[in-house]
């Protein structure tokens, strides 16, 4: 008998939420993988070893947290400066720039997937990676 798995996909789309009206109190703090989303587009998604961790460090404009890879990606979708300056760490983000690229995220939803550890957190996203993505994806 074949086991059938819900789609990759469908277990993100599932806790899709507007970013505005999130209560990061609710969020699970175990890890998982967690999904940007802007309309019917998926911005960015990643492995989190703590889904209420990372998600309050995304909003985060000063600090080690403030070059997080959701907001290099989003600052990179902005076109705030050349990619490969951004990824590098060769441009540093101004306080202008951080402000844009958290407005942009406030008006992004959200979607997590809580795992039981970190290894499934990395094996759901190299699922996710093989996955077509479905409506709600990319």
């Amino acid at each position: 008998m074949i086991e059938h798995r819900p789609s990759a996909w469908a277990e993100l789309h599932a806790t899709r939420t507007a970013v505005r009206t999130l209560d990061l109190e609710r969020l699970p703090t175990g890890p998982g993988v967690i999904a940007f989303y802007r309309g019917d587009r998926t911005i960015w998604f990643g492995p989190s070893v703590g889904l209420r961790a990372t998600l309050s460090r995304v909003f985060a404009t000063t600090g080690p947290s403030a070059l997080s890879p959701a907001r290099r990606a989003v600052a990179i979708l902005l076109n705030v400066a050349p990619a490969l300056a951004i990824h590098n760490g060769r441009y540093r983000l101004t306080s202008e720039d951080h402000e844009r690229v958290s407005a942009w995220l406030r008006d992004c939803d959200v979607g997590w997937h809580e795992t039981p550890g970190e290894r499934e957190a990395v094996a759901l996203e190299w699922r996710l990676l093989r996955e077509p993505a479905t409506s709600g994806g990319q």
